[in-house]
Formats: structure tokens, C-alpha cells, sequence
């Protein structure tokens, strides 16, 4: 049932809330500050175009630069690849006979300290220098790395290195005929000082890279002779690898300055010339800019803002108190409410959106309530037939579906089997047994452990039994464990929510607890009926036992007992002998009869206590007489003691002397001769029976197990002393019967001390 609005309780709620800011002060804040913000995005933009406009300026006359700083360097460099190639024009022979024609081309280009030609083998044939000769060494210039890259076809253009007499050079190598190579130092000094020339703003700076970021040449000298590098740094990677492109952009350079650079290629090189500008000169103008268009800015903003505020108070403070009042009522638990708003500006979507928010929460309000009574349905059935029935009948009415089926996993063959299903009249008498091969979308969901929306296009394929247009299979899981997979028809396209995804998923796993529930129900069904047979067979056995031994037993010990009374005639002693053998192991079988037959109704909870109250003077005058029988002739002192004044028992008369019987025949059996004592005594309410003796008494390891069936102290089933390992175990259930307990102390060769403790009888 719907939840009515309470109008007086929306009232107070909406009080409450008054106290704070008011939602049409909250509104006016809000589209202020959306107007403030477009005014400083209006402004920002115009401001971002002054920087951008001053940025290109910059960086175009960066471009300028640096192009006409690669050409110059370009040409030096283009100037000492000429000279080597007008060499290489020569043939060796006469370049041999005009020796001095290397010493001229020195003389003619002041950027060449040395010249050397080198056959294939690294030979000097002819060379030049300024200062001191360093590449026409016959050791060391065959397994440089100048030679061996002009050698395999290379332009070699090397790093900056520094002479014996300090002066910074470079090395450029180029292949020759007949496998020769061609090698020039060149003084970088040159080079340095028409870089240091280039000039742009106040504080522009530019510089040369090589191929593997190391600066070459730097508007200040010092840096390339301290071999500055770019690689390692992950914000310079960008400069040392526009060897072959422009690059331009904003970085922190080397020196750690916030900079706006520029890069052209060194043309005929793996060189790169870069210019630097530092950013607070490249964008001053745009910092003076701020400063002004700000300041106007922000008094025009709050103009607009006040005067656009007084309209907007109007246009959307009414609706926006509808949609208050409507999701006050949705919040109460309303929905039926709608909210009846008719503009089709945003106003109006968030009111549509609420609609629909309220539809969905009906339908999955719906789907749970469905998911919920079908839950309940199918936990309460345990026949795994009718369970299936009822899924599928279940599914197919309550979601309006075409077709339901639920296919069970065969763990031996692996494949899926139809159980139950619901389809058309027309389709039902073709769905028995229904198998799935292997390759069927259903194994293959099981197989994932995964649902699985399958698109139909209106045919059957194998394992369907109708035309669906829309499938989606589920496993049904019981933790990873798959049970089968329930499948799901619809007869015309269908799109599933992730509400109804979920609520089936949710169903699924319920069905596949049922039906664990069901399979483990008739598991135990089965084990109980089994149990029920067991116990059957198992009091038939006794009563069997009870009448085919215990009756001709009986009759031994009676024929027996005539024979050794005489009443036959006399008998010799030899025959005496035997007869009281015969009288005394007929005896003991019938007592285990008796023990075996206690113990089966202890255990099956069908033995009864004759209850009375007992004097314990009279039952240790019982013990007195019976245990003169029980000792056996052993050389054994019996003593009982008894504290005076002992109240009576609440006990089974029987058993009591039954249990004392025991303990004290226990006490026998493990005692060649000494004492064997039995003391009655009081102990916080209860009366307390305790059997010592001084026989081998029990380890430690034993006390464990002297309680249990066919069992004795030394933990075999062979025997040291005559009985039937029945004794203390009958013994400890006839005493917990009563409500009491028994406790052992003992150790071993110092005897033992059986205590049991009954309830007094209630007076």
C-alpha cells in the first residue's frame, strides 16, 4: 500500500531547514557565481589570447633565430666536409706528390687544426696541423671509433674534447676511395663564437646539441666544456630528439630556468640548434595585461551578476519549490506522487527525471516483492520434481516471460539435461528429454560460471524448443560448484535492466540453494531411513541374542549347578573340576549377554531407572555380602567406612548395587593382594561412593580411554585380567542416568581410587 504525504509533518521538516539560508539566497549565490565564472572565462580567454599572440611573437622570432643560428652552423660545418671531400677528389699518388696541398687548405680555413687521409688500413698518407697531431697517430687511428664509422660509410661528427694545450675540438671523418677515410679537428672556438652572437630579447640565450644531447656550443662558453647533458632528464627528452623536425614548447631548462624554446635542425648533421627565452620576459606584456583587464573585469562582473540575479529569482524559484515539495512526499515513501511541472527547460528534465526515478523504484519495488514470494515458494518445497515445476511455472507467470527452462548439470557425462520448463501449448509435448551438446551457448555459460544475454533471430537452434527473440541463461551456482542453468525466452526483443539482471541472478542463486537443500534433504532421508533399518536390525539381533544365548546358557549353569549340589549322585573330583569350569565360564557369558544388552538400551535411550529412596545403610550391607564372592580367594583386606549420618539417595536400587559391584569387581581383577576399600561420605550436596585399591593402578596416557567400550587400562583389546571391557563404561552411564558423575585418580603402581557422586534424595 501506498504511503500517503503527511502535509503537517512536511511543514515542520521544511521549518527546520528555514533556519539555515534560504533556497532563493542559495539560488541567487549559485547563478552569481556561474556568472562571475563566465565573466573570468570571458576574461581569461581575452587575456589567454594576448599571451598566445605574445607567445607566437616570441616564438617566431625564436624560429628566426635558431633557423639562421643552424644555417650559419650548417655552412661552418658544410665548409669543413668540403674541404675533406676536395681531398678525397685527389688520387692518393698525387696527392702524395703535392704534399703541401693539405698545409693550404689549413691555411685557407682557420676552423681546421688538422687534416689526415688514411688508407683502408689506417695509414697516414698525407697530413696537416696547426698545433699538435693527433688523428695520423699509426697506433691509435685504426681502432678509433672516427675511423672505424667513416670506414663502414659514415659521416662521423664526433663530441667536444679538449688538446694538450687546452683547446676544445671536434672530430668529423667522411669515407674515401678505395676504402681510405678522411679526418679533420676543427677549433669549436669558431663555432662558439657565432653562436655567442646570436642575440634576442633581453635575457635569450642559444646553444648547439649533438645526437646524443650533449651541448656543443653554448652562448656561454663554459657550458659545453663542462660536457652538459640533456638525456636523463624526462623534460629535455623533447629537445634531444628533434634532430630531424622543429619542435617549440615551455620547460625548465638545464640550468633549471623556466624557459620557452625552440629547436631547428643543424642541416647535413644529427645536430640541433636550440633558443631559449626565459618565460616571465616572453609573456611581461601579458602579466601588464592582467593587471588592468582584471580589476575592470571584476567591477563589470559584479554589475551583471547583481542585476541578473533579480531576474532569475523569478524564473525558477517558484518550480524550484515544486520539485521541493514533490521530493519531500517521494522521500516520505509516496510513490504515486508525481511532480507536475510542464517546462521543457532543465527544470523540467529533473522533474521528468524524478518520474522516472519514482517509475523504476515501483517496478523494482515490484520485481523484489515477486523475487521475495517466489524465494519463499520454492524454499519451502524439498521434492527436487516439484520444486522444478514450480520454478519455471513461478517464473513465467509472475515476469511475463515466454518461455522458462531449467537444465541440470550431468556431472558424469558434463552435459546439460532439461528438467522442467514452461513454454506455449504448442511446444510442451516436444520438450522431454531435452540435451544440450557441449558447443551450445548453455554449456558454454555453465562452463564460465558466468551469465549470458544470447541474441535470437527468430529460429531455433538445436536445444531450443521455440523461437526466441531474446535469451539470457544463468548458472546456478552453489559456491563454485554448478548445478545447471536456468534459462530465460522472450518471444519479441528485450532489453534487460540491470534491475532485472539482478534480481534474477538473486532468484538464481536461491533456486540453486533449494535444490541443494532438496538433494541434501533426501540424502537425509535416505541416511535416516538407513539408520532406522541399522537400529531395526540391530534390536532384533539383540533380541535374538538375548533369547538364543542367555536361555541355554541359563540351562548350563542350571544343569551345572545340579551336578555340583549332588542331587545326580556324587561325582569325583577330577569331573568337580570340570563341572565348575563349566559353571563358572557359563556365568561370565551370561553377564556379557546382560552387559551387551544394557549397554544397547543405554545407548538407544531406553533404559529406565526404577527411582526410590535409598538407605545408604543398606546398600553398603548389600556390597558387604555380595563382595566376599567377588574377591576370589586373592590374600585382599576388604574395608567399608561410612560417615554417620549420610541422608538417603535418590537412585535405582539395582543399579546402584550394580554400579558399586562393578568398581569393586574392577578393583579385584587389577589387585593380586593387598586392600580394597569402599568409604561412603557427604561432598557439597551430594553423596559420594569411593573404591580404592592398591593394585597396578593406571597411567596417565590410559586415564583417557578406561571409559571406553571393550577397552582396559593397558589400551588393547586382549585382555590381562578376566572381563568384558564393559564394566566402567555401563558403570559411567548408569551414574551420569542418575544425574551424577564418576572421576578416576591414579597412578601407575600406586593404585587407583574410583569416586562417584549421586544425587541426595529430596525431602
Amino acid at each position: 500500500m501506498s504511503h500517503q504525504p503527511r502535509p503537517r509533518q512536511a511543514s515542520s521538516t521544511w521549518s527546520h531547514f528555514g533556519q539555515g539560508p534560504s533556497l532563493r539566497w542559495r539560488l541567487l549565490t549559485l547563478l552569481g557565481g556561474m556568472l562571475l565564472v563566465t565573466l573570468l572565462a570571458i576574461g581569461t580567454g581575452v587575456l589567454f589570447f594576448i599571451a598566445q599572440n605574445e607567445q607566437h611573437t616570441w616564438q617566431a622570432r625564436q624560429h628566426e633565430a635558431a633557423h639562421h643560428a643552424a644555417a650559419i652552423t650548417a655552412a661552418f660545418i658544410q665548409r669543413v666536409k668540403d674541404s675533406l671531400v676536395l681531398i678525397d677528389l685527389l688520387e692518393q699518388d698525387e696527392l702524395a706528390s703535392a704534399p703541401h696541398f693539405m698545409t693550404k687548405l689549413l691555411a685557407q680555413n682557420t676552423a681546421l687544426l688538422e687534416l689526415v687521409y688514411l688508407d683502408a688500413t689506417g695509414s697516414p698518407l698525407a697530413s696537416a696541423y696547426q698545433d699538435t697531431p693527433v688523428l695520423s697517430n699509426l697506433f691509435t687511428a685504426p681502432q678509433s671509433i672516427w675511423f672505424r664509422r667513416a670506414a663502414a660509410g659514415e659521416v662521423y661528427l664526433g663530441d667536444v674534447q679538449i688538446s694538450a694545450e687546452s683547446e676544445p675540438y671536434l672530430i668529423i671523418a667522411m669515407p674515401a676511395h678505395e676504402g681510405g677515410v678522411i679526418a679533420a679537428r676543427l677549433d669549436m672556438r669558431l663555432l662558439w663564437d657565432k653562436v655567442a652572437q646570436f642575440q634576442f630579447g633581453q635575457m635569450g640565450q642559444a646553444y648547439v646539441i649533438n645526437q646524443n644531447g650533449l651541448i656543443i656550443a653554448h652562448t656561454q662558453p663554459e657550458v659545453p666544456l663542462a660536457y652538459q647533458t640533456l638525456t636523463g632528464r624526462p623534460e629535455l627528452e623533447a629537445l634531444a630528439q628533434a634532430q630531424f623536425k622543429e619542435w617549440s614548447g615551455k620547460y625548465s631548462n638545464f640550468q633549471g630556468i623556466p624557459v620557452v624554446g625552440v629547436t631547428a635542425p643543424v642541416a647535413g648533421t644529427d645536430w640541433v640548434i636550440i633558443t631559449e627565452l626565459p618565460q616571465n620576459e616572453a609573456s611581461a606584456i601579458s602579466q601588464t595585461a592582467l593587471l588592468i583587464f582584471g580589476g575592470g573585469l571584476a567591477l563589470f562582473g559584479l554589475l551583471v551578476i547583481l542585476l541578473t540575479g533579480r531576474f532569475l529569482d523569478r524564473l525558477i524559484l517558484q518550480p524550484m519549490e515544486t520539485l521541493r515539495a514533490g521530493a519531500v512526499r517521494i522521500g516520505q515513501g509516496d510513490l504515486q506522487q508525481r511532480i507536475e511541472i510542464t517546462q521543457y527547460d532543465e527544470v523540467g528534465q529533473v522533474a521528468y527525471a524524478f518520474n522516472d526515478m519514482v517509475e523504476r523504484l515501483r517496478s523494482r519495488e515490484a520485481a523484489l516483492r515477486t523475487a521475495a514470494d517466489i524465494s519463499k515458494q520454492i524454499n519451502s518445497i524439498l521434492n527436487p520434481d516439484q520444486l522444478l515445476t514450480e520454478v519455471v511455472s513461478l517464473f513465467k507467470d509472475r515476469f511475463n516471460l515466454h518461455g522458462v527452462q531449467v537444465y541440470l548439470l550431468d556431472e558424469t557425462s558434463g552435459i546439460l539435461r532439461l528438467e522442467a520448463g514452461s513454454y506455449p501449448a504448442e511446444t510442451a509435448a516436444d520438450s522431454q528429454h531435452v540435451q544440450i551438446p557441449l558447443d551450445q551457448e548453455d554449456c558454454r555459460v555453465a562452463r564460465r560460471r558466468a551469465r549470458e544475454i544470447i541474441s535470437g533471430n527468430g529460429q531455433p537452434t538445436e536445444a531450443d524448443l521455440l523461437p526466441v527473440k531474446t535469451e539470457l541463461a544463468i548458472p546456478l551456482l552453489i559456491q563454485d560448484k554448478v548445478l545447471g542453468v536456468l534459462n530465460i525466452f522472450g518471444d519479441t526483443p528485450r532489453l534487460f535492466t540491470a534491475s532485472d539482471l539482478d534480481t534474477f541472478d538473486t532468484l538464481a542463486g536461491q533456486i540453486a540453494t533449494a535444490l541443494e537443500n532438496a538433494r541434501l534433504f533426501a540424502e537425509n532421508l535416505d541416511t535416516t531411513e538407513h539408520l532406522f533399518e541399522v537400529d531395526r536390525l540391530k534390536n532384533e539381533f539383540l533380541a535374538n541374542m538375548s533369547h538364543e544365548l542367555r536361555t541355554p546358557l541359563n540351562s548350563i549353569t542350571g544343569y551345572a549347578e545340579i551336578l555340583l549340589m549332588g542331587y545326580s549322585g556324587q561325582i569325583d573330583e577330577e569331573a568337580r573340576s570340570d563341572v565348575e569350569a563349566i559353571y563358572s565360564n557359563s556365568q561370565h557369558l551370561v553377564r556379557l549377554v546382560n552387559d551387551i544388552l544394557d549397554l544397547a538400551k543405554i545407548e538407544a535411550g531406553r533404559f529406565k531407572l526404577n527411582l526410590e529412596e535409598l538407605s545408604i545403610k543398606g546398600v553398603l550391607q548389600q556390597i558387604k555380602t555380595s563382595a566376599v564372592g567377588l574377591l576370589n580367594n586373592k590374600p585382599i583386606q576388604f574395608t567399608i567406612d561410612a560417615e554417620a549420618d549420610l541422608p538417603p539417595l535418590q537412585a535405582d536400587r539395582v543399579r546402584v548395587n550394580q554400579i558399586l559391584t562393578n568398581l569393586i569387581s574392577n578393583a579385584v581383577k587389577f589387585t593380586d593382594a593387598g586392600r580394597i576399600s569402599l568409604r561412603a561420605f557427604r561432598e557439597n550436596g551430594w553423596v559420594c561412593f569411593a573404591v580404592e585399591d592398591t593394585g597396578i593402578g593406571i597411567s596417565q596416557a590410559d586415564m583417557q580411554t578406561i571409559f571406553e567400550k571393550f577397552r582396559q587400562a593397558d589400551g588393547s583389546l586382549t585382555r590381562r585380567a578376566e572381563g568384558t571391557g564393559l564394566g566402567l563404561t555401563i558403570t559411567r552411564h548408569l551414574v551420569e542416568l542418575h544425574g551424577g558423575n564418576i572421576e578416576v585418580n591414579s597412578q601407575l603402581g600406586q593404585g587407583s581410587t574410583f569416586t562417584i557422586r549421586l544425587p541426595v534424595a529430596k525431602i
